[in-house]
């Protein structure tokens, strides 16, 4: 097991955090610090974690997120015209 004093510190990799699409915050990069992503406007989460943390491994949990361009509001629209033709 990790002795606290090695555990703080333990740093979490942040010079490639940038994901298309997406925007992030974090809390730092040091262990149990949160890292958490949003899509941009126009797009929706597709996969992965929003919400990732920094483990005692220096390794942040989860899975690098996606976000893909939304289509709903087009389609919405698309169907009130017709509704309305």
């Amino acid at each position: 097991y990790l002795v606290p004093s090695l555990i703080s510190d333990v740093r979490c990799e942040d010079s490639n955090l940038t994901i298309a699409n997406m925007t992030y915050s974090m809390t730092g990069n040091q262990f149990n610090d949160t890292l958490t992503y949003s899509c941009f406007e126009g797009f929706t989460h597709t996969s992965g974690d929003l919400q990732r943390r920094c483990d005692h491994l220096g390794v942040w949990t989860g899975t690098r997120p996606i976000c893909g361009k939304s289509h709903v509001g087009k389609k919405d629209f698309n169907a009130i015209y017709l509704f309305y033709m």
